[in-house]
């Protein structure tokens, strides 16, 4: 792979840098033209994630000495924090780290102040000083910066610290706390205080509103299928459920120790029930703008999705338990939203007729990644039988998936402002 860019404002009118990469995991190339004359050519040797040596038109020039990162292994956390020492080949640089894994000094042998570092929350430079700040290129996150572009080097993509977004695209999009759709390049959910990423992508998933996307790895051993699991938000357990060959055909053990292509679920069903002909108040004048304020928030969520890339399947304004059942197992299946009338002791309404669904009247063909149940008291328990004393729409959700739910009424308060998000120990998040 390989990407010519200019930087006119960098490196000067006429030159070009040209980046290259051999199979994400030998090396790392760098190279500096000017007017089609090669100035400079750095390489970077890796083991695993991380660099160990650098080189300079063939020349060793840096090596680079590893240890555990904030994970406390030696990978845990894509090298976050676990830079230990840079050598010059004269010298030995020792890094200081801040809480979140960012270096923000260095200090050589005789502990003199080398360089130091101050960044925003996001990443970019507010300030630098020292003899070798253009020379000891790790700083935030640990990754590399490169002083030409600006840009943040991590392991598959390069980051924009001055936008706080990557230079390409999420292959499967973020989800925010609350279980909404974010966008593409976002940088950790704008949460880089509290969270990190490790290497800028796990897998590659490309999704192009069909039923069932396509993962695919660069690495048997570095990409397994549990970290597609945690990608994709679905059970690992259940991998032999959610994941197909790509010819769509059932995997076995084999196909998922072997095989670097896959298909994934992409499908999101989105069900609203009719807004009129209730019973014994089923929807009054009152509630009538409830009713209209979670109806539209099921298709806003919808049409997020669609611009993500997954196949979004609409059944407005219906009045059918056979469709509202069904939906939770069509092919491809990756998450459900749906919007109407809940009550707290028997479930979710469809229509207006009087036939409630709790939740184990529903059975999707794994444990989902999505679940946004815009109803009142859906994120409180049922009473389903004698055997079963209480149930819950989680249970139909995913170790790792999102869930929305409604705590008490929500219809007689003007609309879905008293949505949760209940995660599957119970805690509840506005």
């Amino acid at each position: 792979m390989t990407e010519l860019l200019e930087f006119d404002d960098k490196i000067g009118v006429g030159e070009i840098l040209e980046i290259s990469s051999a199979n994400h995991f030998l090396y790392f190339e760098k190279k500096e033209f000017d007017n089609n004359t090669l100035i400079k050519h750095t390489k970077f040797v890796y083991d695993g994630n991380n660099v160990v040596a650098e080189y300079e038109d063939n020349t060793l020039s840096k090596k680079y000495l590893w240890g555990e990162d904030v994970s406390g292994s030696m990978a845990g956390a894509g090298g976050v924090g676990a830079l230990l020492v840079v050598n010059d080949t004269t010298e030995d640089y020792y890094s200081m780290y801040d809480g979140n894994g960012n270096i923000v000094k260095y200090v050589d042998e005789t502990s003199n102040l080398v360089a130091s570092f101050e960044y925003t929350p996001f990443g970019a430079l507010k300030s630098e000083s020292g003899s070798m700040v253009d020379e000891l290129h790790y700083r935030f996150s640990t990754k590399y910066f490169d002083n030409n572009t600006n840009l943040i080097v991590y392991r598959y993509r390069n980051y924009n610290p001055q936008t706080g977004k990557w230079q390409t695209r999420d292959p499967l999009g973020e989800l925010t706390k609350e279980g909404n759709f974010n966008l593409l390049y976002g940088f950790i959910q704008n949460n880089p205080i509290s969270k990190l990423d490790k290497l800028g992508l796990y897998w590659s998933i490309k999704r192009e509103g069909k039923n069932w996307a396509e993962a695919k790895r660069t690495d048997l051993k570095k990409d397994p299928i549990s970290h597609l699991a945690l990608l994709v938000r679905l059970n690992y357990r259940e991998r032999e459920k959610w994941l197909k060959n790509i010819d769509y055909s059932d995997v076995s053990e084999n196909d998922l120790k072997t095989k670097c292509k896959f298909k994934v679920p992409n499908t999101v069903s989105v069900y609203t029930s009719k807004p009129k002909g209730g019973f014994n108040g089923y929807l009054t004048d009152s509630t009538l703008s409830g009713f209209g304020a979670v109806t539209s928030n099921a298709l806003k969520r919808g049409k997020a999705a669609e611009t993500l890339g997954f196949n979004v399947v609409y059944y407005k304004s219906y009045d059918s338990a056979y469709i509202f059942k069904h939906m939770w197992k069509i092919s491809g299946i990756w998450g459900v939203i749906f919007a109407g009338h809940g009550t707290k002791n028997f479930g979710f309404s469809p229509g207006p007729s009087k036939f409630y669904i709790a939740p184990p009247k529903v059975d999707p063909p794994y444990k989902l990644a999505y679940i946004a149940a815009l109803a009142c008291y859906t994120a409180d328990g049922y009473e389903y039988s004698a055997k079963v004393k209480y149930v819950y729409w989680t249970d139909l959700l995913s170790e790792n998936g999102y869930f929305i739910g409604g705590k008490g009424e929500i219809y007689n308060i003007g609309g879905p402002t008293n949505l949760h998000k209940e995660d599957r120990r119970g805690d509840l998040y506005l």
